[in-house]
């Protein structure tokens, strides 16, 4: 995509301004799909298929990561549904 910034003289077409060109980033890796990253996307959330969130999980609530699994699938993914079922 082009675009032109006003403010210059014509160019040899009779338009006015700067042709600039525009381009498109590409999408990144969403911080959830990037373990290198340290932060959450959705803090109060458990994915159970990511590996490293899992873990992390398991840590938090000193449990394993198959009693993770477990609650998820009986209480949902809210951190705080999982933490009141795992404290039963």
């Amino acid at each position: 995509m082009n675009a032109f910034l006003p403010g210059s003289p014509p160019d040899d077409t009779g338009r006015t301004g700067v042709r600039v060109a525009v381009i498109k980033a590409e999408k990144a890796a969403s911080i959830a799909d990037d373990p290198t990253k340290r932060g959450r996307c959705e803090p109060d959330r458990i994915h159970v298929d990511e590996d490293y969130e899992l873990q992390n999980w398991a840590k938090t609530f000193g449990v394993s990561p198959e009693e993770i699994k477990r609650a998820v699938e009986q209480v949902g993914d809210r951190a705080d549904a999982v933490r009141q079922h795992l404290r039963k």
